[in-house]
């Protein structure tokens, strides 16, 4: 039987991110959540969101793309009874990350709420 060990390990090394670019990612995600904060303390009247990292980072399961880009999940949840509709709380957030260029590579997306 052939043994691949050394073949995987490369191929592992080559989807894996960097501790460099885990670091990158990780300031990025804090300014991130920084920036919605304090867009919610200081543009709006509802309470700041919650933050939870979803999807294959947080599973660990995280490999760079043939292009080089990787993303990350942040999940934004409003613990309380909003007294402003859904929609309203999706503007809220994408106008605070919209010109959040200087975080990512990539304009920021607002997928769902």
């Amino acid at each position: 039987m052939a043994n691949t060990h050394n073949q995987f390990l490369k191929f592992e090394q080559a989807i894996s991110l960097t501790k460099g670019r885990k670091d990158k990612l990780v300031a990025s995600r804090k300014a991130l959540q920084k920036t919605i904060v304090e867009y919610f303390k200081n543009k709006t009247k509802v309470p700041v969101p919650k933050f939870y990292i979803q999807g294959s980072y947080k599973m660990k399961t995280m490999v760079v793309k043939r292009d080089g880009s990787y993303d990350v999940d942040l999940g934004v949840y409003f613990l309380f009874r909003p007294s402003v509709q859904p929609e309203t709380l999706k503007g809220y957030v994408v106008d605070a990350v919209k010109n959040v260029f200087f975080y990512t590579r990539t304009k920021t997306s607002i997928l769902s709420y």
